[in-house]
């Protein structure tokens, strides 16, 4: 099960946690120092109390939707506002580079990437600073290309070592690789350098593809506590208990995470699993009264109630879209895989974690899951 991950633009605002982002060098204020000198015809001095034309305000305005955060305008909007500044005559030098700046990080939110490439290119030529091989690095990251992504993480690292958007970012990528210690070196040194950034879901998720449970745990901690309404976070936390042997603690994170989103069916089919395993009453029925059952993971919930077979659901995973298609089956194999084991059927859930380890996106919990069994499942 996956998450979408953007990209953000240069603002000092703070962006949604576990998301891909780059902070500004510099406040909006700061920003206003650095373009406004550029400005063509400005008749203003930063500081001074001066009357600012028409045309100058006009710029001024596509400066701040350029470079606004997501939550305040769609990626359409924000390069639409960019692509105008630029056309304006209104930036040149320094100014011009932070307009491609923050449309090649919009391109990404809009799942633009060659556009984006495009563009922190065109801003790397004015003027290479590590927030445009940050930008830059995400748009790699996104279309898949993790050594790439790397690579300019490592230059934005070069140029300015105490950002902390390129140490998390690059562990995405390394974790992405399933280099899982770099990842979580990584995650670390961006929770060194800025307490504010806060990569503990990362960390939490890399330190449960390795089986360290305690640790995962400790992190997805630091999630809650910092959003106690986050119902992904108790899911998480709840699985990387179950894994630890801590049953009832388990069920209390899921039913918690069932409370704050009864309608996620992931969260029902840990439940379901959960229930299982503590020899509990089956709650999988009532909760797909409110479950979405015309859509992907209905086929699982039917499988856990008995009304398809595992051939069943792996025909409803099919989907035209390739990376979709991928994410369906690596769930098939491993929601099909806990079937088997609670059945007893050793062999094949052995053969099914295989395959969802294989397949499965690392960035889906399914995938430190099926990890996780199979550590239990193999001789030691």
């Amino acid at each position: 099960m996956s998450k979408g991950i953007g990209s953000s633009r240069a603002t000092a605002r703070q962006v949604p946690r576990g998301s891909l982002s780059s902070h500004a060098a510099v406040s909006r204020g700061g920003m206003r120092g650095i373009i406004w000198p550029a400005l063509m015809g400005a008749a203003a001095i930063w500081g001074a109390t001066v009357s600012i034309c028409p045309a100058s305000e006009q710029v001024q305005q596509l400066i701040d939707s350029c470079g606004t955060n997501s939550n305040s305008q769609s990626a359409i909007q924000r390069i639409d506002a960019c692509t105008a500044l630029m056309q304006s005559g209104g930036v040149f030098g320094q100014g011009l580079s932070w307009a491609f700046e923050n449309r090649c990080a919009a391109y990404v939110d809009n799942k633009q990437f060659d556009l984006a490439i495009a563009d922190c290119n065109r801003a790397i030529e004015f003027d290479p600073t590590a927030r445009a091989y940050v930008n830059r690095g995400n748009a790699f990251y996104v279309r898949g290309d993790n050594d790439r992504a790397i690579a300019d993480y490592n230059r934005a690292i070069g140029l300015n070592p105490k950002e902390p958007t390129a140490f998390s970012n690059r562990g995405r990528a390394f974790y992405a690789k399933g280099e899982n210690d770099r990842a979580i070196a990584d995650y670390t040194q961006a929770i060194e350098i800025d307490r504010t950034a806060h990569p503990f879901n990362s960390r939490g998720d890399a330190y449960l593809a390795k089986g360290d449970y305690e640790h995962a745990i400790a992190d997805y901690n630091r999630v809650i506590e910092f959003d106690p309404n986050n119902a992904r976070a108790y899911l998480k936390r709840g699985v990387a208990t179950f894994y630890f042997g801590a049953v009832p603690k388990a069920v209390a994170d899921l039913n918690r995470s069932n409370e704050l989103e009864p309608k996620e069916p992931y969260t029902a089919l840990w439940l379901e699993i959960a229930d299982r395993r503590s020899h509990s009453v089956s709650r999988l029925a009532k909760a797909a009264a409110v479950i979405d059952m015309t859509k992907w993971p209905a086929p699982l919930v039917r499988l856990y109630l008995g009304q398809i077979t595992l051939a069943d659901a792996n025909a409803a995973a099919e989907d035209p879209n390739a990376a979709i298609k991928k994410g369906q089956v690596c769930e098939a194999s491993f929601y099909g895989g806990k079937l088997a084991l609670q059945r007893g059927k050793k062999d094949d859930a052995k053969r099914l974690f295989e395959l969802a380890a294989a397949e499965c996106p690392r960035s889906f919990l399914e995938y430190g899951a099926a990890n996780a069994e199979l550590r239990t499942l193999r001789p030691k």
